[in-house]
């Protein structure tokens, strides 16, 4: 019958050259698979990182973008999420609230009546009859709108 080893039967084994150099070469071998790496390039806070070293400390609010502290609520270059730009709306500038993507100025002349930030600005408020010089100023049935403000139509001339 065999007794079991004791941790100081262990501890005597590890004294040993030939059990050192057995469990450091485990070590080393093991440090040359990928997936057990430490990787110098992890992002150090929340977005995408990856430049290495010492990540910037963001604000409470911010969050780490590259290597950029940005308010992903408001910013239309990360609105919502880290590199998620807004597009540009028609006729305007873009803009970010919340986290959401919408339109932040129409270009003068341009109105975003119907309110849907997909279209941007899409009338133009110098000719439409219904949005006439702003939204929902029609220019009525005898008028028609030039230059953003109606103007009374001719009738016919006959001549005789």
């Amino acid at each position: 019958m065999t007794t079991p080893r004791s941790p100081l039967a262990l501890r005597g084994a590890l004294r040993r050259p030939a059990t050192v150099l057995f469990w450091l070469g485990l070590l080393g071998a093991l440090a040359c698979v990928p997936e057990l790496q430490v990787k110098d390039d992890a992002p150090a806070s929340s977005g995408t990182g990856g430049s290495g070293g010492a990540a910037p400390a963001c604000d409470a609010g911010e969050t780490l973008c590259d290597s950029d502290c940005v308010d992903t609520k408001n910013d239309p270059q990360h609105c919502g999420a880290c590199g998620k730009a807004c597009g540009d709306p028609a006729n305007a500038t873009a803009s970010c609230a919340m986290g959401a993507c919408g339109i932040g100025m129409c270009t003068a002349g341009f109105g975003d009546c119907d309110m849907n930030a997909v279209n941007g600005c899409e009338v133009t408020f110098a000719n439409d009859p219904q949005h006439c010089g702003a939204c929902g100023k029609a220019c009525g049935a005898t008028s028609q709108c030039d230059a953003g403000g109606p103007e009374a139509t001719r009738p016919a001339t006959t001549s005789a």
